[in-house]
């Protein structure tokens, strides 16, 4: 999708993970890739995992805020997990940006994947709590099927 904007004339910056290199910057296809806090694939508890989504938030909000001062976005699309990062545009909504969360696994449902934990369990309905909150957020929610609409 990034590359189509770009075609169509849009500027485009990507807010990612740094993978495979430490590079904190590159450009791919014209577009302007900025990356923060390398992926570990250590993380096998969801305590670990909640640590890393923290510090990515963190750090995204501050690149999203900064970018945004310099660049004052129309539009800015956030892709889940975890649902709460659509929260690292808060200055740029308070300023007239539109938000869209792009939901492409539903993160209840990953973690009693990832973590054998029950449906009942605390965690999962805060994951829930999160989701729905993170989805009144966003001015556009996008899922993958029509089934998780309905959720």
């Amino acid at each position: 999708m990034a590359i189509s904007l770009k075609e169509k004339g849009y500027d485009v910056d990507i807010i990612s993970l740094k993978w495979k290199n430490n590079l904190k910057f590159n450009i791919y296809n014209e577009l302007k890739i900025y990356k923060i806090l390398g992926r570990r694939f250590t993380e096998r508890k969801p305590f670990q995992y909640l640590i890393r989504y923290i510090l990515f938030f963190i750090q995204a909000s501050i690149k999203v805020t900064q970018l945004n001062i310099k660049n004052k976005y129309d539009l800015i699309h956030v892709h889940n997990i975890p649902d709460f990062l659509v929260f690292t545009t808060l200055i740029p909504k308070l300023f007239g940006t539109k938000i869209i969360l792009d939901i492409h696994d539903i993160q209840p449902e990953f973690a009693i994947q990832k973590f054998s934990i029950k449906y009942d369990h605390p965690i999962i309905k805060t994951l829930e709590l999160v989701e729905k909150v993170s989805c009144c957020y966003a001015d556009h929610v996008i899922t993958v099927t029509e089934l998780w609409k309905q959720d």
